[in-house]
């Protein structure tokens, strides 16, 4: 039976689940990709950028920037970070309670690969912002989008996916997803996406275990949709703590998102 949580729900389990995130590479290194660990997570602050967050380097600092989003006449601003030029860009979502730090290791190792990649705090409609997001990456020089998102996220970029954006969508990965949060729903965006859709989650974090399987078995026009669960109870960016889950990842970005 296919399980869909409240908005509600959701977002006592993200807390939950942030309380052992402890970068957003998790507890792992290594990977057939290099992916990268996080050296600091920060929560959502009333900074007016990135850097006071305190989890940007000096190196990553010049990336830091404010990402219009919404639709007129109600638009708004949140910081953002993006780095890396190329062909191929790549926006990171991230779950609830978290920001921009969440995936921003991650931005940094995507660049270094020849993407150009960028994430975002959430302020609002994580589908629209993802939609912005990828607007964004278009001025910037790209020429079609990876979408990857951890829990709310997920959601987000799934229902992003669904949809018309600036650039092409070339592959999505959802990690943690729920079947639906605040308003979006996955459950009725997955059966109208196109392109390969990877879901991961760990297998002891419901209720986003059963909602990764309700997720995967619905994306019935992807022509791969791939559903891997791992040992534990990570959440969102810290799945890829696993070594396993981050080769995994890493494989299925190089297959269907190459840099060039």
């Amino acid at each position: 039976m296919r399980r869909t949580a409240t908005a509600a729900v959701y977002a006592v389990a993200a807390a939950v689940a942030l309380t052992g995130l402890t970068g957003c590479g998790g507890s792992g290194s290594g990977g057939s990709g290099g992916s990268p660990q996080a050296t600091a997570v920060g929560t959502a602050s009333a900074s007016a950028s990135p850097l006071g967050y305190g989890c940007l380097t000096p190196a990553q600092a010049p990336g830091a920037f404010q990402l219009e989003v919404g639709d007129q006449p109600t638009t708004t601003t949140t910081d953002a970070f993006a780095a890396g030029h190329g062909p191929v860009g790549v926006v990171f979502a991230h779950m609830a309670g978290e920001s921009v730090c969440e995936w921003a290791p991650y931005v940094s190792s995507f660049a270094a690969k020849g993407y150009l990649a960028l994430t975002f705090t959430s302020v609002g409609s994580t589908d629209q912002e993802i939609a912005d997001a990828v607007a964004e990456l278009k001025r910037r020089g790209a020429r079609r989008v990876l979408l990857v998102g951890g829990s709310k996220g997920g959601t987000g970029v799934l229902v992003a996916a669904s949809r018309p954006l600036a650039l092409p969508v070339v592959a999505v990965v959802s990690l943690s997803g729920p079947t639906a949060y605040a308003g979006m729903d996955a459950s009725a965006a997955v059966p109208r996406l196109t392109v390969p859709v990877f879901f991961m989650a760990d297998s002891d974090d419901e209720p986003f275990t059963d909602d990764a399987r309700t997720l995967a078995a619905a994306a019935v026009h992807a022509p791969v949709h791939p559903l891997k669960l791992y040992p534990g109870s990570n959440h969102a960016s810290a799945v890829l703590g696993d070594r396993a889950a981050l080769a995994d990842f890493d494989a299925f970005v190089a297959r269907y998102a190459p840099p060039g």
